[in-house]
């Protein structure tokens, strides 16, 4: 398979908070305090990086894909500390925790499961500061994770 190009972090002004414009009704969810750390974003799935971690073919991310680049289409909150910048419309390069693939197989014990995300899906999430780092021109943005979504 040939890999999909990578897409740079885009870093633009804060928003101090945004309201969800895509006319749904928010989800329980989406209504949860924030924890530290954390913004909850709507986005949607600008590409899958389909590169697997060859050094831990063992690992998830040596499984299934677990990089991916989001457009973010509006920001629900920013948590406390949450020092990203970035604004809606960008896009941002994220890391999944759990992979990009339905976690059912990977993930057996897991208590949720998700069912795995493809490019062009749009997905609700709470972006954490932290984990793995990212590559590309713009190391000003620290690397972001998901550790669960929410297809919408």
């Amino acid at each position: 398979k040939k890999p999909q190009p990578s897409v740079e972090i885009k870093a633009g002004k804060t928003d101090s908070l945004a309201m969800d414009l895509t006319g749904s009704k928010p989800s329980p969810a989406s209504m949860m305090p924030l924890a530290p750390g954390t913004c909850r974003v709507i986005g949607v799935v600008a590409g899958v990086e389909q590169e697997l971690d060859d050094a831990n073919p063992n690992s998830p991310c040596g499984k299934a894909p677990c990089r991916a680049a989001i457009k973010i289409e509006s920001i629900l909150g920013r948590g406390r500390d949450f020092n990203a910048l970035f604004e809606s419309g960008d896009t941002l390069a994220v890391h999944f925790a759990y992979t990009t693939a339905p976690t059912q197989s990977l993930f057996p014990d897991m208590d949720a499961h998700y069912p795995g995300v493809a490019t062009g899906d749009t997905i609700q999430v709470d972006l954490k500061i932290g984990g793995e780092s990212m590559t590309g021109a713009n190391k000003t943005q620290p690397p972001l994770t998901i550790y669960g979504y929410t297809v919408r």
